[in-house]
Order: structure tokens, then sequence, then C-alpha cells
């Protein structure tokens, strides 16, 4: 919700702060790729909320879901926790990092094929 135009390049989206002031930690600041154009979003929390639950979504499942969805395509963690402004890979792994049942059915289905 802090971001502006002028923290998008052709290339990079540059998060150095949030609606409450500074990032966090010096981790939270980063360059991340940018992926689209730029459409503002709304100022308050909770008419994304509002725009996201007509999707079934929420604003902290985003936060959970890109964890999980580069954990999938074989992000390493510590890239993945860079991207998300984590200082330490750990929090990305005890807090972000899913793991599905059929993630454990296809462990059971290797070690019962080899």
């Amino acid at each position: 919700m802090a971001l502006t135009e002028n923290d998008i390049t052709e290339e990079f989206v540059i998060i150095d702060k949030s609606i409450y002031g500074t990032t966090k930690t010096v981790a939270g600041n980063r360059q991340v790729p940018y992926f689209g154009y730029f459409k503002s979003f709304p100022k308050s929390r909770h008419a994304i909320a509002s725009i996201l639950s007509e999707h079934g979504a929420t604003i902290h499942s985003l936060r959970k879901n890109c964890p999980y969805f580069l954990k999938c395509n074989n992000a390493h963690v510590t890239a993945a926790a860079k991207f998300l402004g984590h200082s330490n890979p750990l929090i990305t792994l005890i807090i972000y990092t899913l793991v599905k049942d059929d993630e454990v059915i296809e462990i059971g289905m290797l070690l019962k094929n080899n």
C-alpha cells in the first residue's frame, strides 16, 4: 500500500518503506522483479480486504501463498527469504512454507516405489 509509481522501474520494484514508515528490518529493504504494469492500489487495508474477499483471498493469504508458490517452483529458501524481506531464512521455513497433504502422499509413493 506504500508503493508509488516512483518505486517501480522497468525491471524492479524498490521496497524501502511501509504504510507505517520504514520497513520493520533492514532485510525488508529490497528490490524484487517487476512483473507487470503499475495500477494504484486502494490506500486502506479494508478496501484491499474487500476486493480480495470477492476472490476468496485475504491479505495474509497472499503473503503465505507466495512462498509456497516459490517452493513449488524450486526457488531456494534463501532466495525466497530475500524476496520476502526476511532477515533469516528460518522465518520463511517455519512460518510460511506450507506442506500440503498431497506432497506427503507423493513422498510415500516415492519411498514405496524404491
